[in-house]
């Protein structure tokens, strides 16, 4: 009968100390569950937090490549608004210089076909002398105006090429951004 009572006691005791170690072992679990689930809720506390700023910083790049864009258009649009004037002034002044010319040679061709007086002659001929160096000049003055036209045209030609690959640059990385 005592080694009974012995056996029921020391499984009696086997029994809580199981229980113990149960009980503890889902503390334990229920503790490191806790922890894990804390640790991955900060992770995707700070996932979330870096992905906001991403798209925010990626917002402001998209802006600031569209303020780009705009600025390269409307650099290019008074490039061109540029070249159309100067070459309209470059034409008007070819006009006005032909028609000076032409006048010029009317006078001369009217001139060597009258028979005037010699005192007449000289004075017609010391007032084309006049227009002749007149003209000279105006036509040095509308080279001159040339040149600085065409070297104008040329710079705003370069200009334009480099803006439009600016232009396609932008649209390209805008693109690329978009995708």
């Amino acid at each position: 009968e005592r080694l009974r009572l012995d056996d029921e006691e020391r499984l009696r005791q086997q029994h809580e100390e199981l229980v113990w170690q149960l009980e503890e072992s889902q503390k334990l679990q229920r503790e490191q569950s806790r922890s894990l689930q804390e640790e991955e809720e900060r992770e995707q506390m700070q996932r979330e937090q870096q992905n906001r700023l991403q798209e925010e910083e990626l917002l402001q790049q998209r802006r600031a490549l569209q303020q780009q864009m705009e600025d390269a258009q409307q650099l290019e649009e008074a490039a061109q608004a540029d070249y159309r004037r100067l070459q309209a002034e470059a034409l008007l002044q070819k006009r006005r210089d032909l028609q000076q010319h032409q006048e010029l040679q009317r006078q001369e061709k009217r001139l060597a076909e009258e028979e005037m007086e010699a005192s007449r002659r000289r004075l017609q001929e010391e007032a084309i002398l006049q227009q002749q160096q007149e003209l000279n000049l105006q036509r040095e003055e509308t080279l001159r105006l040339e040149e600085k036209a065409q070297a104008e045209c040329r710079r705003l030609r370069e200009e334009d090429t480099e803006r439009r690959e600016e232009w396609k640059a932008c649209r390209q990385a805008f693109a690329d951004m978009q995708e």
